[in-house]
């Protein structure tokens, strides 16, 4: 799988817009979200937002965060290639990673675009690129098939991320997120997925 990296005043004028557009949801899950000075959940007048964010633009700090993820999927390029092929699922040739300093930690859009906030993400960024990764994989056919909540969902992810045999080896350290860990879906759909 290759990797295509995107940062432009264009994707992060769309991601602030994109997230206003989700207020309701993220009010109600209490995410913590990342705006440009000048702005909240409660933002609707855009004017100054193009300025704002050409003002906090930082392309030498996103460049080192892409070099550092670039990096690190090449140590752990046949471990992620092994776990990807272990799952029935379709997989996609190539993942576009967005680097932005706007909205959550790390998001997704099938079939293979992932969104990582450098400021919110954890500090290893290839963690929570690898996390994104398991969301796009499992979105269509497990989540939607089975209309798993966001709850749920997440604390899947993290039972995948901790039992898979393959990401075990590339991120020996995670983590589950304490807010998910007693949220699993039940044990009939985990027995499903036999290739975790």
């Amino acid at each position: 799988m290759k990797l295509k990296f995107e940062y432009t005043v264009d994707s992060e004028i769309n991601r602030v817009k994109s997230t206003l557009e989700k207020k309701g949801f993220f009010k109600k899950i209490e995410y913590r979200l990342g705006f440009p000075r000048g702005f909240n959940l409660d933002s609707t007048n855009f004017t100054n937002l193009e300025n704002q964010i050409k003002n906090e633009f930082a392309l030498d700090k996103i460049d080192v965060i892409k070099k550092d993820i670039a990096d690190k999927w090449a140590i752990n390029n046949k471990l992620i290639n092994d776990f990807i092929d272990s799952t029935p699922y379709d997989k996609p040739e190539t993942l576009d990673i967005f680097l932005t300093q706007y909205g959550v930690g790390g998001s997704y859009n099938p079939p293979n675009r992932i969104i990582i906030n450098v400021y919110f993400a954890t500090e290893n960024k290839f963690q929570t690129v690898v996390h994104e990764l398991v969301h796009l994989l499992i979105e269509k056919p497990v989540i939607q098939k089975f209309k798993i909540e966001h709850e749920p969902k997440e604390a899947l992810v993290d039972y995948i991320l901790i039992n898979n045999k393959y990401i075990k080896k590339i991120l020996p350290d995670y983590k589950a997120q304490q807010r998910f860990i007693d949220k699993l879906p039940n044990k009939e759909l985990l027995d499903k997925l036999t290739w975790v």
